[in-house]
């Protein structure tokens, strides 16, 4: 009627990968290379998030140091000011 397998010939199907090395293979392989992208992935967007922070920080610290040099400019003028009433004065 049929063919009939033992239970010896269908455990060895399944529980042995050398029984479909090209499929093992293929498999293995595409797992391997998909990790390995989703590595990288994962490390570039580490890298750029880095980048952007120091990119933040270094933005504020140039405002910062703007800010500084017009506070000297207009404390600068204002004693200039007081001094040029001082002599006047006198």
């Amino acid at each position: 009627m049929g063919v009939k397998t033992t239970d010896t010939q269908i455990m060895s199907t399944f529980n042995f990968p050398s029984s479909k090395p090209v499929t093992a293979l293929i498999y293995f392989i595409s797992f391997i290379v998909l990790s390995g992208l989703v590595i990288v992935n994962l490390v570039i967007g580490i890298i750029i998030d880095n980048w952007n922070v120091s990119k933040e920080n270094m933005e504020k610290e140039d405002d910062l140091e703007k800010t500084v040099k017009h506070i000297d400019n207009v404390v600068g003028k204002i004693r200039a000011k007081r001094f040029e009433n001082l002599i006047i004065e006198k």
